[in-house]
Order: structure tokens, then C-alpha cells, then sequence
């Protein structure tokens, strides 16, 4: 197995290693998701939806799958920022986002993901 991170390439055989090297980067990901989520709305809207789908459900899913859990997951009012965040991913042309409601879903999902430690 392969895990990137900034340009860094791991090669990691075993599994259970893989899975929480993805743990502790997506935890990185997401320490300043407050401010973050700003300039890289897609990446922490989407990563922040795998964190906590790790902590409640206990799986690690990509960008894709992680904002599918959210949609299946979180209070509707956040979907349309997630439906953005997957349509941006998919077709890689940023999308508009509603910033408010970034920042909102940014405070909610990181107060969540503190309550779910």
C-alpha cells in the first residue's frame, strides 16, 4: 500500500499500519480547519465528513465515500456545501461556496469530531 502526503510517499505492508498512518494525517488535516476551511473549503468540507465517519463508524473513506457518509449522515443543512465539495472533487473546477455556512459546518463538525475523542 501507498500513502502520500505532501509529496512524502510511504510504502506501508501491513494494514492496521496503513489505516492509522490515514488516521493520524487526516487529524493533521483537520487542526486548523477553522481557518482552513477559508481557502481549501472542498478539501476540509470533505476531510472533516472522513474524520468523523472514522470516529463514529469506525471505517476510513476517501474524499468520495467520506462526503457520501456525510450526506447520508449530517443535518441537511449542510449537504449542499458537501454536494459542492464532491462536485469540485469530481471535476476538479472550484465551486462557489457559501462561506458562512464553511465556517459554520467547520465549528460543528470540529466541536462533533472533540465530543466523539
Amino acid at each position: 500500500m501507498l500513502l502520500s502526503n505532501t509529496g512524502m510517499v510511504l510504502k506501508i505492508h501491513s494494514p492496521v499500519l496503513f489505516i492509522l498512518c490515514m488516521v493520524f494525517f487526516l487529524l493533521t488535516d483537520i487542526e486548523g480547519a477553522h481557518d482552513d476551511i477559508l481557502n481549501s473549503t472542498m478539501y476540509i468540507t470533505l476531510n472533516l465528513t472522513r474524520v468523523l465517519a472514522y470516529q463514529k463508524d469506525n471505517i476510513v473513506l476517501s474524499k468520495k465515500e467520506g462526503g457520501e457518509w456525510g450526506l447520508a449522515n449530517l443535518p441537511v443543512k449542510y449537504h449542499s456545501l458537501i454536494i459542492s465539495a464532491l462536485k469540485e472533487y469530481a471535476c476538479g473546477n472550484p465551486s462557489q461556496y457559501n462561506m458562512e455556512l464553511a465556517v459554520e459546518y467547520a465549528e460543528c463538525m470540529l466541536r462533533e469530531i472533540q465530543n466523539n475523542k
